[in-house]
């Protein structure tokens, strides 16, 4: 948690407010003493001296303004130590309360100052602002745990559908703003839970994550590959110039999963993949139907693929 007296000089002595009270009221008693005796000791010499009634009033009256201006002095130096030492900290506390409210800064502080119950409250208020400080700090990292978890498949650390789904359409208004063409493929895995039943989950989630691992560097920055379930991935090739790129990706992705997979420390399969295309806007407008003919489009390359492979 952050030192609330990090940012805040230490004073080099601290008072407490009855102290500082009780040092200013005798200093001003002192001053309206002295100028008192004064006055006195001047009568005294007037009257010692004969000088008439006269003399002695205006010793009377002089030493009463003394008094009088002494006591206006103590108080106004009074005032100036309170404003530093009392107003001016209060105000430096609502400043930052301010800051707090208005612009949520929980990293100001308070500056401590010389008068003790002044400086016992700042040091509460940064300690409040630490506090917040941290649970700000933790909020945050716990928002952002929570959405990638909810934007992003765990094993393979692939966006997951919900994420495509949006990305997909981000890519459809951009396109109908720049009058662009996009693919969508649709990929799912060939004889996937023949290798889950065989040599079991684990191995079944080695290969998840290995054609996640071998799919991601084929495309270019921008493009998205995501898990959609399963064994089924998908692909956003954004800014098509032709039709054919988007199936000399699917081409790359075939050629990169010809290569056998470590499923246990001695054992290896191929897991081929079959892929369907869909084309915005040829073969669609929206999100819905382009993922739709993408999948159909899988489906019936997965059938042909498995009767081509039955054949003798």
């Amino acid at each position: 948690m952050t030192n609330p007296q990090q940012s805040a000089a230490q004073p080099l002595h601290q008072l407490r407010l009855h102290t500082v009270l009780t040092r200013a009221f005798v200093l001003i008693g002192l001053l309206g003493v002295a100028a008192a005796l004064l006055a006195v000791v001047c009568a005294v010499q007037i009257v010692s001296g004969g000088q008439g009634v006269g003399r002695l009033i205006v010793a009377i009256i002089v030493g009463a303004v003394l008094c009088i201006i002494a006591i206006a002095l103590g108080t106004i130096v009074l005032v100036r130590y309170f404003k530093r030492a009392l107003i001016v900290p209060l105000g430096a506390i609502a400043e930052v309360a301010h800051a707090v409210r208005g612009d949520g800064q929980l990293d100001r502080r308070v500056p401590s100052t010389q008068i003790a119950e002044v400086n016992e409250l700042a040091d509460c208020f940064n300690t409040l602002l630490g506090q917040l400080e941290d649970w700000q700090g933790q909020a945050a990292s716990t928002h952002q745990a929570l959405l990638h978890r909810a934007s992003y498949d765990p094993l393979s650390g692939l966006p997951n559908r919900t994420t495509f789904v949006e990305r997909v359409r981000d890519a459809v208004r951009a396109a109908q703003r720049n009058d662009d063409r996009f693919a969508v493929l649709f990929m799912d895995g060939d004889d996937f839970k023949q290798t889950n039943d065989q040599y079991g989950h684990a191995a079944g989630d080695r290969v998840i994550t290995e054609v996640a691992a071998r799919i991601s560097p084929l495309l270019r920055v921008g493009d998205l590959v995501a898990r959609m379930g399963g064994d089924e991935f998908a692909i956003l090739v954004h800014h098509l110039e032709k039709i054919e790129d988007a199936q000399s990706v699917a081409t790359r992705v075939d050629e990169v999963m010809q290569q056998p997979i470590n499923v246990t420390d001695h054992c290896q399969v191929t897991v081929g993949i079959s892929i369907g295309i869909a084309i915005y806007p040829d073969d669609g407008s929206d999100v819905d139907t382009l993922i739709q003919v993408a999948d159909d489009r899988m489906y019936v390359n997965k059938h042909a693929r498995k009767a081509e492979n039955d054949d003798p």
